[in-house]
């Protein structure tokens, strides 16, 4: 868009015109985020090839950097049937602040729990105070510096939909765990 009219040798103007261009990426991700918050969810529920699905999540989880280690461990057995795309989305969205906060390793565990899926989601990253894990499902809280807010509550208004529930864990210093029950 400015790159036509930017000299090239004009190493200033470049920075800032590449400064621009992530700034406003960055804001319309956030836009995009919070128009999820608003919208209908419909749910399309269906057996999810649960070995496939994490497969491919942890394909795209590679790209995070900081050489984030993710680990899967599925209970033999175990079935579920849900709404790949949005189970997709809640899961990317814990990984996803588990590498922001510094989590070298993130461990997920699928098992049967009283007729329900359970899957824990486990990181080594600093932990969440206690004060600050009341209130990290809130729309537009976020304790990170560059964090809008609406990841958590995204993953919990889609695990409601869901038919379930997602909690929070943490012992600062030791990481956090996610459990998303459905």
């Amino acid at each position: 868009m400015l790159e036509p009219r930017l000299d090239p040798a004009d190493a200033e103007a470049v920075f800032h015109s590449q400064a621009l261009k992530r700034e406003i990426k960055r804001i319309q991700g956030i836009i995009e985020r919070f128009s999820h918050l608003t919208r209908a969810l419909p749910v399309q529920r269906q057996p999810i090839d649960l070995p496939r699905f994490f497969a491919d999540l942890r394909s795209a989880w590679a790209g995070l950097g900081n050489g984030l280690q993710v680990s899967v461990d599925l209970e033999p057995g175990t079935v579920l049937a849900s709404d790949r795309e949005l189970l997709a989305q809640v899961l990317d969205n814990i990984v996803r602040n588990a590498a922001e906060s510094g989590a070298g390793h993130v461990a997920i565990r699928l098992r049967r729990h009283k007729g329900a899926v359970e899957i824990t989601v486990g990181d080594d990253g600093p932990g969440i105070p206690a004060e600050q894990l009341k209130s990290i499902f809130d729309p537009f809280v976020s304790f990170k510096p560059s964090g809008s807010g609406i990841g958590l509550a995204l993953a919990r208004r889609i695990v409601t939909r869901l038919g379930g529930r997602i909690e929070a864990t943490s012992v600062p210093g030791q990481g956090a765990e996610f459990t998303v029950v459905l």
